[in-house]
């Protein structure tokens, strides 16, 4: 039953989301469930503490900061587009 769910298509995902494997086979079940969920959630969190790692280490005496812009932008992949950004700006009046 599942070999043949497989070979119609599914891909892998859909497969291992079937409610019958969770019953079937529920030790297998728990494994492949630490891997799918595992690597999009946390592969962002690690990134993000490696990169304050560096800064409270022996290395922060010689890192410039400044250098390195904001370390949120370190977090993803999005470039910001600062033209744009500065053209949308709206400029406060003075009082």
């Amino acid at each position: 039953m599942l070999k043949a769910s497989f070979k119609n298509g599914e891909n892998l995902t859909e497969f291992w989301l079937q409610s019958t494997i969770s019953r079937i086979y529920p030790g297998l079940w728990t494994v492949v469930q630490k891997l799918l969920i595992a690597f999009p959630s946390s592969y962002l969190v690690e990134r993000g503490f490696s990169a304050i790692t560096n800064l409270i280490t022996k290395k922060r005496n010689r890192l410039d900061i400044v250098k390195r812009g904001d370390l949120r932008l370190h977090l993803t992949n999005i470039e910001p587009n600062v033209k744009k950004l500065a053209l949308d700006h709206q400029a406060q009046p003075s009082h």
